[in-house]
């Protein structure tokens, strides 16, 4: 093997390496962004991720001396193929994580969390506690001393109708609102708000809010 060959075969190397460590770092960041904001989103960096290494390790082959003239088609086919797989398995298992980490934030969700800067009425948190649970919700995405209002996952309009229609099963709750974007119920003094807020992609929100000033304080 002459010199000249041996620098091919080692830069054939370095760039399959680099071609491995690519494709990587590419089905990671699908995964995490399908992760971070839901099943879908990582598709959209997912030509990016099969490209860039695919190709890389094409230019590898090319390099290899006295590569096969099969090696050459079959790398490259083979690259495409295989990112393919790993991009479309890393969205959904980041989706299924996403759906996940909502559960587990709903199911913990509180006004008065350990980040809280307002001490919430108590009253909030256990009509939150009490209240059927459709979609998973999170935040608080807006509150103070005698209100707290959470986002619903989920498309709006859909996780809206179903939080109206199990509201409207409740027997101790007095409805005094019920529209095809706002649906309200009291008992109590303590007030629950479902709203769909926004367009084209409404977003569901929930608050409940108690009459009177409240206990509420800012945290020092």
């Amino acid at each position: 093997m002459d010199a000249r060959d041996r620098v091919r075969r080692g830069a054939a190397v370095v760039l399959g390496l680099a071609a491995l460590a690519l494709a990587v770092l590419g089905v990671s960041v699908v995964h995490g962004f399908s992760a971070e904001y839901s099943g879908g989103t990582g598709l959209q960096v997912l030509p990016v991720v099969v490209a860039l290494p695919a190709l890389v390790a094409t230019l590898a082959v090319a390099l290899w001396p006295a590569a096969s003239r099969r090696a050459t088609i079959l790398v490259p086919v083979g690259s495409v193929v295989l990112l393919l797989l790993a991009g479309l398995g890393a969205d959904l298992l980041g989706d299924r994580a996403h759906g996940q980490r909502l559960l587990e934030e709903s199911r913990s969700f509180a006004c008065n969390g350990p980040n809280a800067e307002i001490e919430v009425d108590r009253r909030i948190d256990a009509v939150f506690a009490e209240l059927p649970r459709r979609a998973p919700i999170y935040g608080p995405i807006q509150g103070g001393p005698t209100g707290c209002t959470a986002g619903v996952s989920g498309p709006g309009a859909e996780s809206f109708e179903e939080y109206a229609a199990a509201f409207r099963d409740l027997d101790d709750w007095e409805v005094t609102t019920d529209t095809d974007r706002r649906f309200v119920m009291q008992r109590d003094g303590v007030r629950v708000a479902l709203r769909l807020v926004g367009a084209p992609d409404p977003m569901a929100s929930l608050g409940v809010s108690v009459a009177g000033p409240g206990p509420g304080r800012v945290r020092p």
